[in-house]
């Protein structure tokens, strides 16, 4: 009789331990899900500084516009992945400048009109696209010290036009 009693305590035991252990399996599995929710919603949560602008992860403001995404040419030089970026007190452009002509192109100053979605100028920047052989694409960077990240889309010309 001890040996049955015996027999169903362990049997009890072995389901308690077994049932103990799916509870605690099913609770870990939810916190995990629920950090991952958590941290998903928090990435996905942007700050708006402006109807064309962001702060990024970093603190610092970016352009959102979606006029940035696309490819701007200045005679025989084009304009791919530009970036506009407020940080250190300054706005940063920065993009690459590919050479389209069959010529070297030798260092030449111009002018990026800041524009709003109205097309009308905001500020402009001088700067200057650095010598491109046939082909060659290099990272151009200029900056301004002002916060003129909110932008809309940028105009380029040469400085002569101004």
């Amino acid at each position: 009789m001890e040996k049955k009693e015996n027999s169903k305590n362990k049997q009890k035991n072995k389901i308690s331990v077994f049932t103990i252990g799916i509870i605690a399996i099913i609770l870990i599995a939810m916190l995990v899900i629920i950090i991952i929710s958590f941290n998903s919603m928090k990435k996905n949560k942007v700050e708006k500084a402006g109807d064309y602008a962001i702060i990024n992860e970093d603190g610092n403001k970016e352009n959102s516009s979606p006029k940035m995404e696309e490819e701007k040419s200045f005679e025989n030089v084009k304009f791919t992945d530009i970036k506009i970026e407020y940080k250190d007190e300054a706005t940063y452009i920065t993009a690459n400048v590919t050479n389209t002509s069959n010529e070297k192109i030798s260092e030449k100053m111009i002018n990026i009109k800041l524009l709003n979605d109205k097309q009308e100028e905001v500020e402009n920047v001088k700067a200057y696209i650095p010598d491109l052989e046939v082909g060659e694409t290099k990272e151009f960077t200029t900056a301004i010290t002002l916060d003129v990240v909110d932008i809309f889309d940028i105009q380029i010309e040469n400085v002569s036009e101004i």
